[in-house]
C-alpha cells in the first residue's frame, strides 16, 4: 500500500467517525418526540380532605414539569382548579371559563362562580346561571384516596376546548 492510499483510507475513516458523531445526536433529537409515550392520566394529590370546609370553594394551583417538543421546563404552575366540598362528595372544576377561556372567580357573597370577561355566572355545582357560555364549568375526574390513614383529594388535571358545547380535552 502506498502512502497516498493510506492517507485516503485514514481520511475516509475520520470523515465517517465525524459524520457519525454529528448524526447520532441529531437523529435522536428528531426521533425523541415520537418515542414519548402518549400522555397517561396523572392523578395529582391536592390536599387533605380535612383542610376543606363544606360549601366553601377553594382555589388550588396545579404545579408540574412541562415538556414542549424538545424543551423541558422546571416545575411551575400549569393551571388551577376550584375545589368544592359537599356533604357527600368533592367536586373539582377547572378555573377556565368554557366560553372564551378567561379565569373564573368565586363570589362568596352570592355563592356563585363568575367570569368577568363576559359576565357569565355558574352555581357552586358548576351549572350555568346566565351568560353566553354553551356548557357549565368543566368538572374534573376527582377521587378521595386514603393515604396513611388520612383522606386526600386527588384529581386528573385536564384542559378542555373553549367555545363548544361538548367537553373536548385538549392534547
Amino acid at each position: 500500500m502506498n502512502r497516498r492510499t493510506l492517507f485516503r483510507r485514514i481520511s475516509l475513516v475520520l470523515t465517517g467517525c465525524f459524520a457519525t458523531f454529528l448524526a447520532v445526536p441529531g437523529i435522536g433529537m428528531l426521533v425523541e418526540p415520537l418515542r414519548r409515550q402518549a400522555k397517561k392520566e396523572k392523578r395529582r394529590r391536592l390536599l387533605k380532605l380535612s383542610d376543606l370546609e363544606i360549601g366553601v370553594p377553594r382555589k388550588f394551583v396545579i404545579r408540574d414539569r412541562r415538556t414542549d417538543a424538545w424543551t423541558r421546563y422546571a416545575e411551575g404552575p400549569i393551571g388551577a382548579v376550584w375545589i368544592v366540598r359537599g356533604d357527600e362528595k368533592v367536586d373539582v372544576f377547572s378555573v377556565t371559563c368554557p366560553h372564551l377561556g378567561c379565569q373564573v372567580e368565586h363570589v362568596a357573597a352570592e355563592k356563585k362562580f363568575f367570569c368577568p370577561c363576559h359576565e357569565a355566572s355558574f352555581t357552586d355545582n358548576g351549572d350555568i346561571i346566565s351568560g353566553p357560555q354553551l356548557r357549565g364549568l368543566d368538572r374534573l375526574d376527582t377521587a378521595v384516596e386514603k393515604v396513611k390513614g388520612e383522606e386526600w383529594v386527588s384529581v386528573v388535571f385536564e384542559r378542555f376546548e373553549t367555545g363548544t358545547q361538548e367537553r373536548t380535552p385538549l392534547g
